[in-house]
């Protein structure tokens, strides 16, 4: 209950402030009925001890999808009138990725996370020091595993605690990784005198594999999006559509006129509700009912499609999402170089580094300079290395208790923030194949950060070999420390990664293999360079 003192930020039952979300984790909100996504009784969990109807949940449109969203609220700024920030919480316990955060000039000042429960609990911030100061709240979803969700109610500012959980942490930045020739290695990355640091020391720029960068990152811009069939995305504007040419406009590449047959999906806005289960040849909008049909031109006000009802405009106010048929597995297997933006566009070709900023010799845009402050991450290119997610006639056997073929999972990380751009999670009963061609020449090398999924509860065994022969193997639990991996292979001509159950046979349970990949000659690949 409020007492009759306290102030009333958010009890998520009638709008008060006006909220900003990003992502799909909070998809819905902010519309007319402006908390209805977060009536207690929509979606597939149950939470317990929320009062009233509504609170505010990451877990998607529909609450089909309540690990799988991410994305964030953010309130309007308000002034500290009370000792203390009280609200409800339920949700994920990882700190900085399931977070309510306070916000003062867009640093954090205080954070809390889960307890992985749906039990909402009373959780506080001790602002006394800040009385006076303008703040924000921030309600963060940046995990996809077993608990990557988190619920909020009865936000408001009393001076009492009230028996609530204090917690005034503040949340750690997730670090930039980079992965060299020697490793894995993380931290800051920044330039000092013209030249690339990584904790103060200098980084060897024709030896990076790969980056990561996490500080500072910014947010999609609500602007179109072009995807192609080469795995490019282009932020900029959609200009028009005739006979089959496709002209766009955008800040990095002015304006262009692309065969629309190179393009595998057009986005008219940057996150759509729907994006999860598009189907080709649906043009998607919201409100409105999906339209099946060809897709024949674009103009400023009108996008005109042939379907069942025969050549018709459709307005674009409220499109969302075009998926061109034909457009799936078609990725370009050149081997190029690959750069990610901060507001999602994607680009490849060949990179090098002048200053503080990146050179991409573009095949169609030509020579682009990006700005350091830009980069979200960065992979290079080698016929000498291949990512595990990304090797050719991959055979798999599950039979654990959640049914054959569920044993493996593929997170593509290149755009969430997080320190790795690629994790494969194994569940134990399962073995997973790649072929390898034989090399007795050159060293081959295996290169991964091992950590036990968010959430792990039950006990397991990882084991690598090649041809029979077992070169790592380690148990593992939910209190067993990350490893970085850097084995040296067995001549051979199959990898094998192993995960069974140890002693404690509990669910969720299994490992994750964050950046895996292979160094030197033998690993067979599709193509492309999505790690």
């Amino acid at each position: 209950m409020f007492a009759a003192e306290d102030v009333i930020i958010e009890d998520f039952e009638t709008k008060r402030l006006d909220w900003k979300f990003s992502g799909d984790a909070f998809a819905g909100y902010g519309g007319g009925n402006y908390w209805h996504p977060g009536r207690f009784d929509r979606g597939m969990l149950r939470t317990r001890g929320h009062r009233g109807y509504a609170m505010l949940k990451s877990w998607g449109h529909d609450g089909r999808d309540v690990d799988g969203r991410t994305g964030s609220a953010l309130s309007l700024p308000f002034k500290l009138e009370r000792k203390f920030i009280r609200f409800m919480m339920s949700g994920g316990k990882a700190p900085g990725k399931t977070c309510v955060n306070l916000l003062m000039d867009g640093k954090i000042v205080r954070s809390a996370t889960g307890n992985n429960s749906n039990q909402l609990e009373a959780v506080a911030f001790d602002v006394s020091p800040l009385m006076g100061k303008e703040v924000q709240i921030e309600v963060v979803d940046r995990e996809t595993g077993p608990w990557g969700h988190v619920c909020i109610d009865d936000l408001i500012q009393s001076d009492k605690s009230t028996g609530a959980r204090i917690a005034n942490e503040t949340a750690k930045a997730t670090p930039d990784v980079l992965w060299s020739q020697t490793g894995r290695q993380a931290g800051d990355l920044k330039w000092i005198a013209g030249k690339l640091h990584l904790n103060e020391k200098p980084v060897h720029l024709e030896g990076i594999v790969s980056i990561s960068r996490q500080a500072d990152a910014g947010e999609t811009p609500p602007t179109n999006a072009i995807r192609f069939k080469n795995g490019e995305t282009w932020r900029g504007e959609i200009l028009s559509l005739s006979k089959n040419e496709l002209t766009l406009k955008g800040e990095l590449f002015k304006q262009r006129t692309v065969d629309f047959s190179s393009v595998s999906s057009l986005e008219f806005k940057t996150v759509s509700n729907i994006a999860g289960i598009s189907r080709p040849g649906i043009l998607y909008r919201n409100p409105g009912r999906p339209i099946p049909g060809k897709l024949l031109g674009i103009d400023k006000e009108n996008v005109t499609v042939d379907c069942a009802f025969g050549i018709i405009p459709i307005p674009r106010t409220g499109l969302t999402r075009y998926l061109v048929p034909g457009s799936a597995g078609q990725e370009n297997g050149a081997l190029q170089d690959e750069i990610g933006l901060k507001d999602g566009s994607v680009l490849r070709g060949d990179i090098r580094f002048e200053n503080a900023q990146v050179i991409v010799e573009h095949l169609v845009l030509g020579t682009l300079t990006i700005s350091w402050e830009n980069l979200r991450y960065l992979i290079r290119s080698s016929k000498e290395r291949q990512w595990l997610t990304n090797m050719e006639n991959e055979s798999l056997e599950s039979h654990g208790p959640l049914g054959s073929r569920t044993g493996v999972k593929r997170l593509d990380l290149r755009n969430a923030e997080k320190g790795s751009l690629s994790i494969v999670r194994i569940s134990p009963q399962t073995i997973l194949r790649y072929p390898l061609e034989s090399n007795g020449q050159s060293e081959r090398v295996f290169r991964a950060k091992l950590i036990p999924m968010p959430g792990n509860r039950g006990d397991a065994t990882i084991t690598l070999s090649v041809a029979g022969k077992t070169f790592f193997k380690k148990a593992f639990s939910n209190w067993t420390d990350p490893e970085d991996l850097d084995l040296k292979l067995p001549d051979g001509k199959e990898l094998s990664v192993t995960v069974a159950f140890g002693e404690q046979v509990s669910y969720p349970c299994g490992v994750d293999l964050h950046d895996a990949h292979l160094i030197g000659a033998g690993a067979k690949r599709t193509g492309g360079q999505k790690p």
